[in-house]
């Protein structure tokens, strides 16, 4: 019966440990991953079950709450600028992108980007109608940029197809 109590000592000893609790760092998303290049990391997840945000604008507070922790940091600010009408057709564009202007203003151009922010074509405007050549453009999303005197007035994102 002596021999028993230290077999039993140490079996309540050892099975005590095997229900502790793991105190890692775990996400409870559907998905999730990590991204990085020379110029910025990203990670993410999705289907996150709790995220909120809260902002107290007196102070410039902002709280959040969840795993993934976001960080606001305004870029830029932009005036508002007239809402001109510029209409571009057709859209998804094959070989061409017209472009009809109603109301033209002074020194305007337009510069068209790919979804990276490289600058593919900038030209001034001359007339309210004018094409864009996209046959030798790649498929995908592009930014077309309206501005005049450093000025944007508007972009439209139009979409190269086959």
């Amino acid at each position: 019966m002596l021999r028993l109590y230290p077999i039993l000592i140490l079996f309540i000893a050892f099975s005590t440990s095997l229900f502790a609790q793991d105190l890692d760092h775990y996400v409870i998303g559907s998905d999730g991953g990590h991204s990085r290049n020379n110029q910025f990391s990203l990670d993410y997840t999705i289907g996150e079950v709790v995220t909120e945000f809260g902002e107290d604008t007196l102070n410039n507070v902002h709280l959040t709450q969840g795993f993934q922790q976001t960080l606001l940091s305004i870029v830029s600010v932009e005036e508002h600028v007239e809402d001109i009408q510029i209409n571009v057709f057709p859209n998804p564009a094959v070989d061409y992108l017209k472009v009809n202007i109603p109301v033209l203003k002074e020194d305007m151009q337009f510069a068209l980007f790919d979804m990276q922010g490289k600058l593919i074509e900038q030209q001034k405007i001359n007339s309210q109608a004018f094409t864009i050549g996209f046959s030798n453009m790649s498929t995908g999303n592009y930014l077309l940029v309206f501005s005049n005197k450093d000025q944007r007035i508007k972009t439209l994102q139009v979409q190269k197809s086959h």
